[in-house]
């Protein structure tokens, strides 16, 4: 008898967890908030609430009158480096600025009210990630045209070859008909 209530018990308990499996999966995973009520504020609430406003706006007067902001940099449009020879040469903003370790950015704008777009030339020092990823990007690019221009010399090349070739092959072929007549 021990051994058939043992048998009845183990039944029970798999019915039990199979019960609370679907259980779970019914049950409605929302996160309710309750708010307590009637919090007191203490002198430390009001402390740090002084302190966080003075902070947050001190680095807002940081941040709008850093070094190197100007309201207008919010209008710009678009960074590019130009080439030297699309630089004007009056505006010293030749790819390495002279010379000098910087690079020339040149940023376009659009003029407020009016829709035209205005460039404005920064000069980066090249110790600059920004700078010397440029530097690599030029490189890169003058590599892959140097060895694409060799590709194309050597198949030239190639092309000649061989028609040269077909056109000795052709004069050989001649040259021998003409002899067995």
């Amino acid at each position: 008898d021990e051994e058939e209530d043992d048998e009845e018990e183990d039944d029970e308990e798999e019915d039990d967890e199979e019960e609370e499996e679907e259980d779970d999966e019914d049950v409605d995973e929302s996160v309710v908030v309750r708010r307590a009520k009637n919090v007191a504020r203490t002198a430390e609430d009001d402390d740090f609430e002084r302190e966080m406003k003075a902070q947050m706006s001190s680095y807002s007067q940081v941040r709008l009158s850093g070094a190197g902001y100007s309201g207008d940099s919010d209008n710009m449009v678009l960074p590019t480096v130009l080439p030297k020879a699309a630089n004007p040469a009056g505006d010293g903003g030749a790819a390495n600025a002279g010379g000098s370790g910087k690079l020339a950015f040149r940023l376009l704008r659009r003029v407020p009210g009016k829709g035209k777009l205005e460039a404005r030339v920064l000069h980066i020092p090249e110790a600059t990630g920004v700078a010397q990823r440029q530097r690599q990007n030029e490189d890169k690019e003058r590599r892959e045209r140097e060895m694409v221009r060799d590709r194309v010399l050597r198949l030239e090349r190639q092309r000649e070859m061989e028609e040269m070739n077909s056109i000795f092959a052709v004069q050989q072929g001649q040259g021998q008909g003409h002899g067995r007549r």
